[in-house]
C-alpha cells in the first residue's frame, strides 16, 4: 500500500484558518487573551510561503 505524503501545514495557516477567522478573533484580542504581543500573533499568522521554501531547501521541514 502506497503512502501519500502531505505538504506540511504551517502553524500560521492553522492559526488563521482554524481559529482567527472562524471564531471572529482579531490578532489583538488573541494576543491579549494569551498574554503575548500582537506582533507575535500577526507574525505567526502572516508567515510567508518564502519562509516555508527556505526551510524546505535547508532540510528543516519534516514530511513524516
Amino acid at each position: 500500500m502506497a503512502t501519500k505524503k502531505l505538504r506540511p501545514v504551517h502553524p500560521g495557516d492553522i492559526l488563521q484558518n482554524d481559529f482567527l477567522e472562524p471564531l471572529g478573533l482579531t490578532a489583538y484580542r488573541l494576543a491579549k487573551q494569551l498574554g503575548v504581543s500582537r506582533p507575535t500573533i500577526t507574525q505567526i499568522a502572516a508567515a510567508s510561503f518564502q519562509s516555508f521554501l527556505f526551510d524546505l531547501m535547508n532540510g528543516r521541514t519534516n514530511f513524516a
